[in-house]
């Protein structure tokens, strides 16, 4: 068995399966859906492994029309009009099951698992691709909303202003003017009452950027490379399994 998708767009599970070509002829209902249950099984098992590696909220996006990343479940995305937001799985074909012997066999031929994303966000945090570019980017700074625009429609009426780095002429800060009243002015001579003072304080939000050097983060490849032994003894399983099948006469 080999797996290839390193550096590619998706992930694609290739079988070697010369070792079991007489168990397709003799019995290709029962072929079909030990194959079709191993290819369904790796796909779910690398997004739940991916998907808790990575964090509890990365991919959850309820919304299919969200800007989010989602990640689907196998098997649950349209086949058409895919987002470049999101990760699909699919195993092929839809059929479970195939009791009829000819068309088993037919279907047998068409299995395919595949796993991939066509965002190029995804891509350079896969890679870790460093990002140059003309205009300002903005990254958010402990802050929930992901750029200033939604951060401005959040919170109507607030100021984002636009502060220099003094340690870095290539970079620039969205500070939020803050203003709260600090403690009181000391009494001069003669006075009973002192007001308290009124302080601004800029609470930065997003750091703007024309360069980013990124890390390889996202382990979309190498978390379907961790899990090459449990596939291995997993396929080992179906293989048996098919086989005792067999030996008890169960063909579909």
């Amino acid at each position: 068995m080999t797996t290839i998708g390193s550096e590619r767009d998706g992930i694609v599970l290739k079988l070697d399966t010369s070792g079991l070509q007489q168990s397709f002829a003799v019995a290709p209902s029962s072929s079909y859906y030990w194959m079709r249950t191993f290819l369904f099984s790796s796909l779910l098992k690398h997004r739940t492994y991916w998907l808790k590696a990575k964090s509890t909220r990365f991919g959850r996006a309820k919304d299919a029309n969200s800007r989010a990343i989602k990640v689907w479940r196998v098997n649950e995305a349209p086949l058409t009009g895919i987002r470049p937001n999101w990760v699909t799985y699919h195993v092929t074909p839809k059929e479970q099951r195939e009791k009829n012997p000819t068309r088993a066999a037919a279907l047998l031929q068409q299995l395919a698992g595949v796993a991939g994303a066509g965002s190029i966000v995804l891509e350079v945090h896969q890679r870790g691709t460093d990002i140059r570019t003309s205009k300002w980017m903005a990254v958010p700074i402990r802050t929930r909303e992901r750029s200033p625009k939604a951060w401005r429609a959040k919170n109507p009426g607030k100021v984002l202003v636009v502060v220099p780095d003094p340690r870095n002429s290539e970079r620039l800060w969205l500070a939020e003017r803050k203003r709260y009243r600090g403690r009181r002015k000391a009494l001069l001579p003669g006075e009973r009452n002192a007001k308290k003072v009124v302080r601004d304080f800029l609470r930065r939000r997003f750091l703007l950027l024309k360069a980013v050097n990124m890390d390889p983060t996202l382990n979309f490849y190498e978390s379907w490379d961790a899990l090459g032994g449990e596939r291995n003894q997993e396929f080992s399983r179906i293989a048996d399994r098919l086989t005792k099948d067999i030996a008890r006469g169960k063909l579909a």
